[in-house]
């Protein structure tokens, strides 16, 4: 195996491209990334394939001040990355994957004594096809419009908090939030005029077929009375209304209550991912 490192974003991309496609419901962090306009290309990203002869194996993305991603792909390849990013000299300050994939990226980042695992966060992906659930509150689902941006970029900057992100995370998600309002993206679910719940839909494939359902947050005043999950099941039959194939969602795995409402909302499990973190807390 080798790693390679390529040039730019859009070599990345390119190189990359029917790999992630072939997975591209696992691979659908990435794929947001990369689909996502060309914001991610600032900052220097690091850009990384795992190779075998003419065959990739894994490909790894970072765009700072984010931790690692990696697509789906060899276990194997996972630990030969991490040792050959630490011989590099490279400072990461953690890693996302599906959890076999984190665990062995994770044990030879360790070994090589590059750094160790602080916190591990188990997140869920769900897939869903079909909305079983339609929503059973009064209310509208509502395009954000630019105007607003301010308004709503303080309650995605208080979802980040929520999430512990560091303030340099913060401040680049805050940016990211205005750009996908601007795009058109993020919605939010109206109660009398008033807005008591936010989620976005991010396109997360070259195919124009899937997409994740992100962003998702209810100011605590307006917490259990159903409004998320309202916002999340019209936006969801929105979308798929709309033409795309499925919808995607990322839950904690330890939030019962969450993950229930995804489920009677039609969303499935699809895959354990890991975040891993590498920083001192």
């Amino acid at each position: 195996m080798r790693v390679v490192r390529l040039a730019s974003p859009d070599a990345f991309a390119a190189r990359c491209k029917d790999f992630l496609t072939a997975r591209e419901d696992e691979n659908s962090l990435m794929l947001g990334v990369i689909t996502g306009g060309g914001a991610w290309r600032d900052g220097g990203p690091l850009c990384v394939s795992v190779e075998a002869g003419d065959r990739l194996m894994l490909a790894g993305l970072r765009t700072p001040p984010f931790n690692l991603l990696l697509s789906a792909g060899a276990a194997d390849a996972a630990a030969y990355l991490a040792t050959d990013l630490a011989a590099q000299g490279e400072a990461l300050s953690g890693v996302i994957a599906i959890e076999g994939l984190a665990e062995r990226f994770t044990e030879a980042w360790t070994a090589a004594g590059a750094g160790r695992r602080r916190k591990t966060t188990e997140m869920i992906l769900h897939r869903l096809d079909e909305v079983r659930v339609a929503a059973e509150v009064s209310g509208d689902l509502k395009r954000v419009r630019p105007e607003d941006a301010d308004f709503f970029g303080e309650w995605n900057e208080r979802a980040s908090r929520d999430m512990g992100l560091s303030d340099h995370e913060i401040a680049t998600a805050r940016r990211t939030a205005r750009r996908r309002i601007e795009e058109g993206q993020v919605y939010a679910w109206y109660r009398r005029g008033e807005p008591v719940s936010l989620a976005a839909f991010q396109p997360t494939s070259f195919t124009g077929t899937t997409g994740r359902i992100n962003m998702v947050y209810t100011p605590p005043p307006w917490r259990g009375r159903g409004y998320a999950t309202a916002c999340v099941a019209a936006l969801t039959a929105e979308r798929l209304a709309a033409g795309w194939r499925s919808c995607l969602i990322f839950t904690d795995k330890h939030n019962a209550t969450t993950n229930k409402i995804y489920r009677r909302i039609g969303y499935e499990v699809l895959a354990t991912f890991l975040n891993v973190d590498f920083r001192a807390t």
